[in-house]
Parts: structure tokens; sequence; C-alpha cells
């Protein structure tokens, strides 16, 4: 949750900047050996990130990532909108520092909805393969040295590395995720470059940035209904219907099954009658989209789910002057086995 001083800056303390796991990545921004738009698994240790953690003290936050310093973007061209603090941490693998924001332009973005952090560093890279927490990995980062840390639209490390603030407290530490530090990597000398922002997805057999047309919903398909309880009701009864059981066939991920688990989820979701209405698109977005973006577990959960994937794609809900389009991500699990279910992730 943040504090407020009576300069109206907002200290936000004790959060995730960064974590030990295996992370996705293009071969071009590992080394030239590699093929460039394959994707690889590299390994982030916890040991490197703990002799990394004095480098990230002080560091500027800004708005989408931007190499700083004399090599690269000054400062002061770049506008510098707060900083970590230097009570920085490491704990089971995970990076915490207090972040600190001046600007009254950044605070907005927040409050609109822009919360995801995203480290830019410099880094070396080992290309030995191996094995963490049963995953398969092609390289190891090294050497990690800070340069900033950006606030940007959606990070390769998920949910739990968002700022902190009281609207976002519980759903940000409900799913851990991967990372987005800024990948504008260059091999031959091991730094970043700058001028690039965080990369939002990663896909496999797909065109990055590749979107669907949007799935069109009128709003009426599940009838009447006289308060939000009728609704989700009905809603669940949808499901039960007609997904429960059945499965999508996704162009990246291929099988999707629709489990009890997923219909449980739903159950506990949103008041929101928009939201309850686009259950009906959530098959239709499974099947078709091309945009999908995954996150590693740092451990396994409970359940089994390693890793989770998330499904984007766009649905027109209404008719007429009065219809409006929502971006919607649509969550999958993935099991050690590789089997994928359908969890739940509506827009906020």
């Amino acid at each position: 949750m943040k504090q407020i001083d009576h300069n109206q800056f907002w200290l936000i303390k004790d959060n995730p900047i960064t974590k030990a796991g295996v992370f996705p990545y293009l071969g071009k921004q590992i080394a030239p050996s590699l093929e460039p738009e394959k994707i690889y698994q590299v390994y982030r240790p916890a040991e490197e990130i703990k002799k990394a953690a004095d480098t990230f003290k002080l560091v500027p936050l800004v708005d989408n990532h931007t190499m700083l310093g004399a090599e690269f973007t000054p400062a002061e061209e770049k506008v510098v909108h707060g900083v970590l603090g230097e009570d920085i941490r490491e704990q089971d693998g995970i990076l915490y520092a207090n972040v600190k924001i001046f600007s009254e332009t950044l605070k907005q973005e927040i409050q609109n909805g822009k919360k995801e952090l995203s480290l830019g560093y410099f880094c070396n890279y080992d290309l030995v393969p191996g094995q963490y927490n049963g995953m398969h990995y092609d390289a190891i980062q090294r050497d990690i040295k800070g340069n900033h840390i950006a606030l940007v639209d959606r990070g390769r490390m998920g949910h739990d590395v968002r700022v902190m603030d009281r609207a976002l407290a519980f759903d940000c530490m409900d799913i851990t995720g991967t990372f987005d530090e800024n990948p504008n990597h260059n091999p031959e000398n091991g730094q970043f470059t700058s001028g690039g922002g965080a990369v939002k997805k990663t896909e496999t057999g797909a065109k990055q940035g590749a979107s669907s047309a949007p799935i069109e919903i009128t709003g009426n398909e599940l009838g009447d209904y006289k308060d939000i309880t009728e609704l989700r009701k009905k809603a669940l009864d949808y499901y039960k219907n007609h997904l429960q059981g059945k499965s999508a066939k996704n162009p990246v991920l291929g099988e999707v099954l629709f489990s009890r688990k997923g219909k449980r989820e739903f159950e506990h979701y949103s008041a929101n009658p928009d939201k309850l209405k686009m259950i009906l698109a959530v098959k239709s977005i499974l099947d078709t989209s091309r945009d999908v973006s995954t996150e590693d577990l740092h451990k396994v959960r409970n359940d089994g789910a390693i890793r989770f994937h998330r499904v984007a794609g766009k649905v027109k809900i209404g008719t007429g002057e009065k219809s409006k389009t929502v971006n919607v991500k649509v969550l999958v699990w993935e099991d050690r086995d590789g089997n994928k279910f359908y969890d739940l992730e509506l827009p906020k």
C-alpha cells in the first residue's frame, strides 16, 4: 500500500522488482550464434539477483524503457518520474525495493491502470543448458547491472510485479509470473541498447503482435435478467452446458480444456454485467488468437501449475452506436505434462 508524504510524493515499500526463474527470450536478444527468431529459455539465478541488488539502488523510474546514461539517453532528456530506494533486499529469489514516485503524470497513469514494472539492465549470457525446478533452460544470465526501472503497459514478470497501491494489493500477488526487463540486448558487448520498450509478448509459432478481429456479441445472448445474481447464474449455466468438459484449439498453445475449476473461478468473479456476458467470447478468443504471452512460475503450485499463458483478444459488445470494443485476456494454466486448462482473467 502506498504512503503519501507532505509533498504528495508516493512511497511504495517492498515492491517486487525482479525474480529468479526461467523466462523466454528471442535468440537475437541473447547471442548472434542463436537462431534470431527462435524462443530460448533463459535462467536468471537467485544468486545473480542477490549480487546485482546494490546496482539497482537509486536507479531512476521512467515511463517506458529507455537506457539512460552518457552512452545512451541522458537522464535530463528522458523525464525521470521517481527513483528506487536504497533499501533493496533479496528473499526467496525475489528482489524487493522501495519505489518513490514524484511525478503527477506517472501517478495519473498508475491510477488509470498502467501498473506493471519492468527493469532495464545490462547483463551477460552463458550459453549453458540445464534444468531449474524441472524446467529446461538454454542460457544463464550473469553479471546483472541495473540501469533503470520503467512503468510499462505489460511486463514479462506479470501481475506480481506491479505498483502495489491499495487497489491492486490483492490481485498483484495472486499469480507469480515472469518479468519484462528491457529486451534490447546487444550480444556483442552484453549490453542493452536504448530506445526500446519492453517485450510485451513471447509467442511460439506466431508473429509477434499478431491479433485477431474482435469477437462480436450483442450482450443479449444470455437473455433477460432481473439482477446480477440471476445474470451470474445464467453465465454459469452457459459455462456448464457449452464449455465444461470441452476444449478450444489455440493456434499457438494447442488444446485448452475447460474444467470444473474454470467454472468455480468464474463463479467467484465480478459483479460487472459486461464481464459476465463475455463468457460467450472466451472459446472464440482461444480458438483464434495468436497473441499469447507466457509466464513461468517460480514454484510449482499445489494444483500442479508450472506456467501461465495469457491469450489476448478483443470483444465488441453491443450493437450500433452503443457498442464498445474491449481488450480481453484469457488465462490458461499448464501442468508438468503439458496439459493446458482455461482459468480466468477478464478485464479489470
